[in-house]
């Protein structure tokens, strides 16, 4: 999973109402947001839970007078940093259940560049072999 970049225009949530506020929180079913009991107050509290369901996204959207103004909330996926989580029967530690994998797609891939030379080979006209993977 990307690292989630929420981002609140806090100008747009000043002209929403209290009711819109609300809405808008509820709309998260995983909770990221944060409000006070008035709804004055609107904050992202934890955007790791965040699952790019877009509800607040299209929520805050269709609350647009016009199409082409700045939306309250955009959500965008941080490229430079991927998150996983490893979830073991406790037989193995995360460690050498990621180490094991990395192994395997080490090998997957040694297979298919093989597999690229042979066919390259096979098919060897006037030009050198494409080597895909270095």
């Amino acid at each position: 999973m990307y690292d989630p970049i929420i981002t609140l225009n806090q100008a747009v949530l000043s002209t929403y109402s209290p009711e819109q506020k609300a809405e808008l929180y509820k709309s998260c079913p995983t909770e990221v947001y944060e409000t006070d009991e008035n709804y004055e107050q609107f904050t992202v509290g934890d955007a790791m839970r965040c699952m790019y369901c877009d509800e607040c996204v299209k929520l805050a959207d269709s609350f647009k007078d016009n199409p082409e103004d700045d939306s309250a909330v955009t959500i965008r996926m941080r490229e430079d940093k991927f998150i996983f989580s490893v979830e073991t029967t406790g037989q193995l530690k995360p460690e050498e259940v990621v180490i094991c994998a990395l192994d395997l797609i080490r090998e997957k891939l040694s297979s298919l560049k093989h597999q690229c030379l042979e066919l390259s080979q096979d098919d060897q006209g006037s030009s050198a072999p494409i080597t895909p993977f270095g």
